[in-house]
């Protein structure tokens, strides 16, 4: 734990999770840590041989296209499906 301590009467606060309840009001449009093309970089360096990129995009067309309740997978997920 992240915690920053005051003088007496010492007063603990938990810096991180502070960030996580409040987090700043842009967090949302921060960029991804790594493109795409980077997972596919690092998969294939790591010696992975199959390697996909599914974004969210392509879970809405496979999974979520013809739901009747509009219910979306979550936005901004990159995901990496890979075999040895």
């Amino acid at each position: 734990m992240h915690t920053q301590e005051d003088a007496r009467p010492f007063i603990l606060e938990d810096e991180i999770g502070l960030k996580l309840i409040a987090p700043p009001e842009d967090w949302q449009q921060r960029p991804d840590i790594f493109t795409p093309g980077e997972i596919e970089n690092m998969a294939v360096e790591a010696g992975f041989k199959e390697i996909k990129i599914v974004s969210t995009k392509d879970l809405e067309k496979l999974y979520f296209s013809n739901r009747k309740d509009n219910l979306l997978p979550a936005t901004g997920e990159i995901f990496l499906i890979a075999k040895v």
